[in-house]
């Protein structure tokens, strides 16, 4: 899965500025609104195989045969949401990298958070300069 999320930092918290394809609004919502600065948490959960799924503010997150499923929380059906194209996919290791380097950045509160996914790549930076 191919992704770019850019986050603006707006007075007290992000606001999503460009998500691409349309499906990495749910990946954009799970880390401000689930996320946000507790990253530890969620590794510790996403490192544990006996974790199969899960549920937060806005997202609910599926393991299954090595890939995560994210799907949005105030859906009650996850098999719809798929069928919708309503969902995103991530490797669990993808995830966990992710997780760390949002952490990092996070806690930096840079003007702007870009995030980049490709392949099997995951990129976070901070920056103050504008876009």
């Amino acid at each position: 899965m191919n992704a770019k999320i850019i986050y603006k930092y707006d007075r007290q918290s992000y606001d999503l500025s460009i998500f691409e394809p349309q499906n990495a609004l749910l990946l954009a919502m799970f880390l401000t609104d689930d996320v946000g600065s507790s990253g530890k948490s969620f590794i510790k959960w996403f490192e544990n195989p006996d974790n199969d799924c899960g549920s937060s503010n806005a997202t609910r997150y599926i393991v299954d045969e090595g890939i995560i499923t994210l799907t949005p929380a105030w859906k009650i059906d996850d098999d719809e949401c798929i069928a919708q194209g309503n969902y995103f996919q991530i490797t669990p290791d993808l995830m966990i990298q992710l997780l760390h380097l949002w952490e990092i950045i996070y806690k930096q509160e840079p003007l702007y958070i870009v995030i980049t996914i490709n392949d099997n790549q995951v990129d976070v930076t901070g920056s103050n300069i504008s876009f």
